[in-house]
């Protein structure tokens, strides 16, 4: 069976999932586990907090893992080869070049290795576990997924899955084919939050509810914030779907201001707020605002590559982060020729003549540009709040913002989702930066007078 909840920006999202689990655990007499799934580390340690909080301790039949970890730990590493035939041990997050046949042949490189990259794990285990998936037409490989689906339910009680707007149709489909089956899932997320995939989730439930009306059970709405104040909600509404805008319980009287970027104390102001727990966000960087806190890029694929497999006994993923960490400190502290050495006696790799050429040109460019100004992307925000929030505005988030020349097709995209996103964060204050050199040509005064409209006051 699965039950479907949506639920609103600041509707305490994580201490009701907390509350559940923690319920049922008590209740449940079996040697079952019962997983909470997420699709980040800082969402896992908050669900933690959240259970502690509640009852003191983590239950032992409790397990809280990030989606990619349940998925490689419980059904690729497992049974991939048993349905696939590929086998897989590893996993990597190595950046993948942007040419398409260039893509398939990193992944195809990392197969071998039996190590699967990251963008496949979403696809892979619906092969696993999705009867209806092309790759198991026969009736033989139908009745592997059946008894791939057995083994996990001999083990597995239940599956309460937080942030579901982050999760792709193969991964929505992968872990639905569980319910299907008998096995209790649980998913809560936020469609209007659903920013890589901007439709996947609301197509998915539009499809089960209508194909599977017998297994599936979609909530009604919990369109109740408890942090976000009522004066915000009204300028957040207008980015919601029609069931789902939203009423608030805070107590705060929010405020809805701006300040432009030629006021006599904004450098103060801005730098203030970037060094406190204030929200400072921007939708894409700009010469002027850069979202890269010290480091920019990575190393180029192929190096990655021999990093992330070289023979340490270590998470690949996380000795390409430090690698890459360590590598820009050396290049700053002692220059490329030191760096290199390093890296490769470090992790016992060779860099062929087109990568050594390809990294001393990379390491000359790894500080980011001098911005003047170091903020964060509305993508990083999400999940987080804050007392204030400020926004920087950019010509098309203020046109998103304005609703003003968007076609049907525009609604509820990526940009538009990033606008609730950001309008969604403040517990307290909302701010909009008003900066020429970022707003390139739009008059601010015309600006001034529409924000004004609808609310807002200058700083």
């Amino acid at each position: 069976m699965i039950n479907i909840q949506i639920a609103g920006a600041g509707a305490g999202k994580t201490y009701g999932l907390a509350q559940q689990l923690v319920e049922f655990c008590n209740q449940s007499s079996t040697n079952k586990v019962i997983y909470s799934i997420t699709f980040t580390n800082a969402a896992k340690n908050k669900i933690e907090e959240a259970v502690i909080e509640q009852l003191g301790v983590i239950p032992p039949n409790l397990e809280i893992e990030t989606v990619h970890t349940f998925l490689l730990n419980e059904v690729i590493y497992p049974y991939s080869q048993y349905i696939t035939g590929d086998i897989y041990d590893k996993a990597s997050i190595v950046s993948l070049p942007q040419v398409p046949s260039h893509i398939n042949y990193q992944i195809n490189r990392l197969k071998k290795l039996k190590v699967i990259h990251s963008s496949k794990v979403f696809a892979i285990a619906r092969k696993i576990l999705d009867k209806s998936h092309s790759k198991n037409a026969t009736r033989a490989k139908r009745l592997k997924v059946d008894n791939v689906i057995l083994n996990i339910r001999s083990s597995i009680e239940r599956i309460y899955l937080d942030e579901v707007q982050d999760l792709d149709t193969d991964a929505l489909k992968a872990f639905s084919a569980l319910g299907f089956e008998g096995l209790y899932i649980y998913m809560i997320g936020d469609p209007k939050q659903a920013i890589k995939y901007a439709d996947d989730l609301t197509d998915f439930i539009t499809h089960v509810s209508k194909e599977y009306p017998e297994k599936v059970n979609i909530l009604e709405p919990n369109n109740i914030s408890r942090r976000v104040p009522t004066e915000i909600l009204n300028i957040s509404n207008p980015f919601c779907y029609p069931e789902q805008q939203q009423k608030s319980l805070s107590k705060e009287i929010g405020e809805l201001l701006y300040i432009e970027s030629n006021h006599q104390s904004y450098d103060t102001f801005i730098t203030s707020h970037i060094e406190s727990e204030s929200l400072v966000c921007i939708d894409k960087k700009t010469v002027k605002y850069s979202t890269h806190k010290k480091l920019n890029g990575t190393f180029d694929t192929r190096v990655a590559d021999l990093i992330a497999t070289s023979d340490h006994g270590r998470d690949p993923e996380l000795m390409v982060k430090v690698a890459h960490i360590e590598f820009c400190e050396d290049v700053k502290a002692k220059g490329f020729d030191e760096a290199h050495r390093k890296l490769c006696r470090k992790y016992s790799i060779k860099l062929e003549p087109k990568e050594y050429m390809i990294t001393k040109a990379y390491s000359e460019s790894i500080l980011s540009p001098d911005a003047r100004y170091s903020v964060t992307s509305i993508d990083s925000v999400k999940g987080l709040d804050a007392d204030t929030c400020i926004v920087i505005l950019t010509p098309n988030f203020y046109k998103y913002f304005l609703q003003s020349g968007l076609t049907e097709a525009n609604k509820f995209n990526k940009v538009w989702k990033l606008v609730y996103v950001a309008l969604t964060r403040a517990k307290k204050q909302l701010f909009f930066v008003l900066d020429p050199d970022v707003l390139n040509g739009i008059d601010i005064g015309d600006i001034k007078t529409e924000l004004e409209r609808r609310g807002f006051t200058p700083y």
